[in-house]
């Protein structure tokens, strides 16, 4: 990755380099690789509403902000770890 850090003197956006594109908005395979889950729980969490989403050109992307809230637990839908519960008198090994 070759960030350079540059910033544009007139705004505040990050300057886009050849080797290191900026990406605003995620496809459904990007955000499904970006957060190991599969295309059908992407889609339930957009049916439910529990991931927001905008539609570009017939088809729907997520913001990268929304990738990065998720990402840090700001968001639901990110499945977290169950408790493991043992039935009553069950050995642990």
């Amino acid at each position: 990755m070759c960030e350079s850090g540059d910033q544009s003197q007139h705004d505040n956006a990050p300057v886009a380099h050849a080797c290191v594109p900026v990406v605003r908005a995620f496809t459904i395979g990007q955000y499904c690789a970006a957060l190991s889950i599969s295309r059908a729980k992407a889609y339930e969490l957009m049916r439910d509403g529990s991931l927001p989403y905008f539609i570009v050109g017939g088809r729907r992307r997520i913001s990268a902000d929304t990738v990065e809230q998720q990402i840090r637990g700001e968001l639901p839908g990110q499945a977290q770890p169950k408790p493991v519960r043992r039935k009553r008198g069950a050995a642990v090994s």
